[in-house]
């Protein structure tokens, strides 16, 4: 065999069947790598997968301290299999005997020319034998959902087995992964289909009820995998308007709160974006528009590299330079942006004419000015109230200066010509302003 393989079997309690499944994959390639992962078992499977690893180097057992989940099992045999053993494909499989060994060859194959290979229960040829009637319905239904939401061009997006090219894994960021349970499997599939490199492949294959042992999925698990399936459907929107880069990379257990907020400001950042010029930018107040959003988060909306931003707070590894100071005076010198930005800060400044003036004097003479923030009408302030008193505290207590629609207006043409104004969500002002 030219290239490196590993099979990885995640158990639980799989005494009865481990050492049987375990020879009948040597017997259909002895130089295949088996990896058992193995959740600590009561029952003693990892004592027999130790005496055969004993006599045979090709058995790799990895033995957890507790019960952790399908998920981090995968990626724990995922890892060994790239880290330690230099492996360039690996296949994953149950432990009772659902998954026919002697399908492993055909999966073999057909990675030659794919980087994902599934097998599947649902494509043209596939089966399910002996399966329980609710067994099959939560099963078709976890698939059409995950077909119909995340547009998935997979039949059996639930499947355990599975072939990969180690390279395509590398593509996938392991701490992003949140699924831990079967979910993982609706997940693993999902991130790598949305990569336009990839190429992803079912065959069919003869799927049986386990004949020994206990099925794993509880009642807990269906429902984290449906959690896990509306998730993504979530993160999908965000994939399509580039906005996943956007989030901070320990934000990944995504909420309808945080969803709501997110899309709020990617509403704003288009319009921003819609009425710069080219050439440079200053983001006066880079930081982090909400918790789970990156610091200096427009600009890297935007992809400017010409861009600084300024922020009172510190940002570590700022993507864009960065200057951390005050902004009253703002340590530049005169006409130095083409545009300059300034989203939901000047309600926060005592006398928002100073932060203008300043603006003004470093602002090119054919440069652009935008500035955002919340219009204090009857709407805002009902929306402000009905927040707080759902979700918690907002940021409205912060603003030192409150103004409706006219006066900011009246307040900006004071030193800026106002050229546009639009709204974002009714309650936000967004002013395109220039020298006037």
């Amino acid at each position: 065999m030219n290239k490196k393989i590993t099979i990885i079997i995640p158990t639980y309690n799989e005494k009865d069947n481990i050492e049987r499944l375990i020879n009948e994959i040597i017997n259909i390639n002895p130089e295949l790598h088996i990896i058992v992962v193995d959740d600590n078992s009561p029952d003693g499977t990892s004592k027999i997968v130790e005496q055969i690893s004993a006599q045979n180097k090709n058995i790799h057992l990895i033995k957890r301290e507790k019960k952790r989940g399908l998920g981090t099992a995968h990626i724990a045999g995922f890892l060994y299999s790239e880290k330690d053993l230099k492996a360039e494909y690996l296949i994953t499989m149950d432990s009772d005997f659902s998954h026919n060994p002697t399908t492993i060859p055909e999966i073999i194959k057909a990675l030659n020319e794919n980087d994902v290979v599934i097998g599947s229960r649902y494509t043209e040829g596939g089966k399910v034998v002996d399966s329980p009637f609710i067994r099959r319905l939560i099963s078709k239904t976890a698939n059409f959902l995950t077909t119909y939401l995340l547009r998935l061009k997979v039949k059996d997006a639930t499947s355990g087995f599975r072939g990969y090219r180690i390279e395509a894994l590398k593509k996938i960021d392991y701490d992003n992964i949140f699924s831990d349970g079967y979910s993982f499997l609706v997940e693993i599939v999902y991130k790598l289909s949305i990569l336009n490199d990839i190429k992803i492949k079912e065959i069919p294959i003869r799927f049986i009820d386990r004949k020994e042992g206990k099925s794993k999925i509880s009642r807990k698990e269906i429902f984290k995998a449906i959690k896990t399936i509306f998730t993504l459907f979530f993160m999908k929107m965000f994939y399509e308007d580039n906005a996943i880069e956007l989030l901070d990379k320990k934000f990944t257990n995504l909420n309808i709160i945080s969803y709501i907020k997110l899309r709020f400001h990617i509403s704003r950042y288009k319009k921003v974006a819609s009425m710069l010029k080219k050439g440079n930018i200053l983001d006066l107040g880079c930081g982090r528009p909400t918790e789970f959003m990156k610091d200096q988060s427009f600009l890297i909306f935007f992809k400017n590299e010409n861009s600084i931003g300024i922020d009172l707070k510190n940002i570590e590894k700022p993507r864009y330079k960065f200057i951390q100071t005050e902004i009253q005076p703002i340590p530049l010198e005169n006409e130095k942006f083409d545009n300059i930005i300034m989203m939901e800060l000047i309600e926060h400044i005592k006398d928002p004419e100073t932060i203008l003036i300043e603006i003004k004097r470093i602002l090119k003479n054919d440069g652009i000015v935008v500035i955002t923030t919340p219009d204090n009408n009857i709407l805002w302030n009902l929306i402000w109230k009905v927040w707080t008193k759902t979700f918690g505290k907002m940021w409205k207590d912060q603003h030192i200066s409150n103004f409706n629609k006219k006066g900011w207006e009246n307040i900006i043409s004071k030193h800026l010509k106002i050229n546009k104004i639009k709204r974002n969500w009714f309650f936000d002002l967004i002013f395109q302003c220039s020298k006037k």
